[in-house]
């Protein structure tokens, strides 16, 4: 379909949907490639101010939006590692990102049709480009890392190698309050995390039923208070990856999944 469709986008502040973001970054009718790829990052630079704002709900929200996508939308990341990288960045300051237009850089080299039927395109003058990448990318000597040490104890017959066994986050606050959010598959996920924590010595732990069904275990700190939370999933048997921080809300809230289900369920 080589037909035209209008778009119109009045001046100054606007709230748009999905539809008018995707044609406002796609267009390019009325100037070219490089006003189109400001408007990339401008709409790049709405979600994520638009994220940085999102409550629980509305977060958890995203897996069937995410699930909906199908094929469009691939990664290899868990859903608990997309959450750390929106909480990553939401905490990095807006003064501190920087956008390099390469064709102000003088990166870019027009080439105008040769002969009839020949396309107008821009190739890299990569000489450029690499002072830019030292610029912005500087590299950083790597820290010198400390040789690993392994303990054994020695014995008549063999030499076996110690083990650790860890140990409970210290500075946890056992009353705290605890929201637990029951995601799993059975229904059985909540009771199970509220027992543990409150065998632990947790006092102020609350139950609610969830409307989704979560595979991994969320832990969101609204506290800023991490010794609990570190205590909270060592005590569910989770990594501390699980936890993330929390805006906009009180105390410690669990989104517990089917993998606490299978690991304690009897």
């Amino acid at each position: 379909d080589f037909g035209l469709t209008r778009v119109y986008f009045p001046t100054g502040l606007q709230s748009m949907d999905g539809e008018a973001a995707l044609r406002y970054a796609r267009t390019r009718h009325d100037d070219n490639d490089i006003a189109r790829s400001e408007r990339q990052q401008q709409v790049l630079m709405a979600m994520r101010e638009k994220g940085s704002k999102l409550n629980v709900d509305l977060v958890l929200g995203a897996r069937p939006i995410i699930d909906s996508m199908g094929d469009s939308f691939r990664t290899d990341l868990s859903f608990n590692q997309l959450l750390a990288l929106a909480n990553l960045a939401r905490d990095v300051n807006p003064a501190d990102i920087v956008r390099v237009n390469l064709w102000q850089e003088g990166a870019l080299i027009e080439h105008d049709p040769e002969f009839d039927g020949d396309a107008f395109y821009m190739t890299l003058d990569w000489n450029i480009v690499g002072d830019l990448f030292s610029r912005y990318f500087p590299m950083k000597a790597a820290a010198a890392s400390s040789p690993a040490v392994t303990i054994v104890e020695a014995t008549a017959t063999a030499t076996a190698a110690a083990t650790v066994s860890p140990t409970v986050p210290s500075g946890a606050r056992l009353d705290t309050p605890i929201t637990i959010r029951d995601d799993t598959s059975t229904n059985t996920g909540g009771a199970i995390a509220a027992r543990i924590l409150q065998d632990a010595g947790f006092t102020a732990v609350a139950q609610e039923m969830g409307v989704n069904i979560a595979t991994s275990t969320t832990i969101y700190d609204y506290d800023s208070d991490p010794a609990t939370a570190a205590a909270i999933a060592h005590h569910l048997g989770l990594d501390p990856s699980a936890v993330v921080p929390g805006t906009g809300g009180t105390g410690i809230v669990i989104i517990v999944g089917d993998d606490v289900v299978a690991t304690h369920a009897p």
